[in-house]
């Protein structure tokens, strides 16, 4: 692809670990829709930091518009499967 989209993770449990998989560890995928995975965003601060498929933990939703401003976002995947795991004002 000519241009990768810019995006960031919401969710490092099993479903955003299995979209990062999908999306730049297949080879045959990312030729067809390249994505530059940033990070991950997830409000489980015992993993922050932390790396997941080569993929840091960067912060809680709370940075969550921040890191999207700074890095010049395309998209933000969310890969949360329940709505009640999603705090704060992300979900209101």
């Amino acid at each position: 692809p000519i241009l990768e989209k810019r995006a960031i993770i919401f969710g490092a449990g099993w479903s955003g670990r299995e979209i990062v998989k999908v999306l730049i560890h297949n080879e045959k995928n990312y030729r067809e829709k390249a994505y530059k995975i940033f990070g991950f965003i997830d409000d489980d601060e015992k993993k922050t930091g932390k790396q997941f498929e080569g993929v840091r933990i960067l912060a809680s939703s709370e940075m969550l518009q921040k890191y999207a401003t700074r890095l010049k976002l395309d998209e933000v995947i969310v890969a949360v499967p329940y709505d009640k795991s999603i705090k704060g004002k992300l979900y209101n």
